[in-house]
């Protein structure tokens, strides 16, 4: 396990060193605010906490603008500072990826519902406004993020947005309003595939893939030790003993035996499992509201395959989340055992 000196996201020997510039907040505002955008000056500091993501360098900036000296709340999204993170989360592919989305996907979303002439008030509004993003400093001719990609977006924080307790989770409302939203964003991409198919093709699908590269030996390598890794993990808890043989064969992607049960309903205390079946009918009905209201006939769609499609696809979804909650706890630890400031 690496320790926090490799984790640390921020260089020893640049603690001064500008990350943004002005000339690089000219550069990447022009392209939103026009290219005779002049900036006055900047104030930065660190936005996040440990745990409270993964794979970038996040910064609050305040900009002011020339001639008016305007102000605008934006957050820069970096690359980390660590070497180490950046190659572990593929920042060199998940940089530009992330661009895609925030610049051509959020477009179809808002396209599709332009064209079934949502509301202002059910308007589905996900994405913060982007005001500028590169994947180098130098031209971009399709080639890896580098140290200097940056994503410029609105700052949702003077909005009244906050990040929830990654550790305590959030509670039944806002668990109940966030499933409602995953929902609907998910509905969107099926409307899309389904009435118009060759966006879907060519922007959703096309952001998708670039997103998973397929994984060399080495890859394969370390995917095989993080595998075994959880492992140990879960056979140092008692309350996983019991069932060690079918998680195994969950993180393995292994089929299971054909006596395999139907998930029972979780009993422990917890805003998920206490509430997991009426989660579930909340997800599902505004899946099926909001398809309606794109125009797709949503018969495809009933809350039996839904069931069916959850038995199916969740058992290879364990090995997604083991490494998360595993991060959330190194990060935790570390922060509360030595002086790092970590952004992972």
């Amino acid at each position: 396990m690496p320790g926090a000196d490799v984790l640390e996201n921020k260089p020893p020997e640049a603690d001064s060193e500008e990350l943004l510039t002005k000339l690089d907040l000219e550069q990447l505002l022009s392209a939103k605010l026009g290219p005779d955008t002049r900036v006055d000056s900047i104030a930065t500091k660190q936005l996040t906490q440990p745990g409270e993501n993964y794979g970038s360098n996040i910064l609050s900036v305040e900009v002011t603008l020339l001639p008016d000296y305007k102000k605008l709340d934006l957050v820069a999204k970096l690359v980390p500072l660590s070497p180490f993170l950046r190659e572990v989360f593929n920042c060199g592919v998940t940089v530009r990826t992330e661009i895609d989305v925030y610049t051509k996907v959020s477009k179809e979303f808002q396209e599709i519902q332009r064209e079934n002439n949502i509301s202002k008030k059910d308007y589905l509004d996900l994405f913060p406004r982007c005001y500028g993003a590169r994947v180098s400093r130098n031209e971009d001719v399709g080639q890896l993020a580098d140290e200097g990609a940056a994503i410029l977006l609105e700052n949702l924080t003077p909005l009244g947005y906050r990040c929830g307790d990654r550790i305590t989770g959030v509670d039944l409302e806002h668990s109940e309003m966030a499933v409602s939203r995953l929902a609907r964003f998910h509905a969107t991409s099926i409307a899309i595939k389904i009435k118009k198919p060759s966006v879907f093709k060519e922007v959703i699908m096309k952001v998708c893939e670039n997103a998973r590269p397929e994984p060399n030996d080495e890859m394969k390598k370390g995917f095989d030790k993080m595998i075994e890794s959880h492992i140990k993990q879960l056979e140092a808890i008692p309350d996983c003993l019991n069932h060690i043989d079918k998680l195994k064969a969950m993180i393995k992607n292994e089929d299971m035996n054909e006596n395999k049960t139907k998930p029972k309903e979780p009993t422990k205390e917890g805003i998920v499992v206490d509430h997991y079946a009426n989660l579930i009918r909340i997800y599902h009905k505004s899946f099926i509201d909001w398809l309606e209201k794109l125009g797709v006939d949503v018969a495809p769609f009933s809350y039996e395959k839904f069931q069916e499609e959850i038995e199916t696809v969740a058992p290879k979804f364990i090995q997604n989340l083991l490494p998360l909650t595993r991060n959330v706890g190194l990060a935790t630890y570390l922060y509360s055992t030595t002086t790092a400031k970590l952004v992972i």
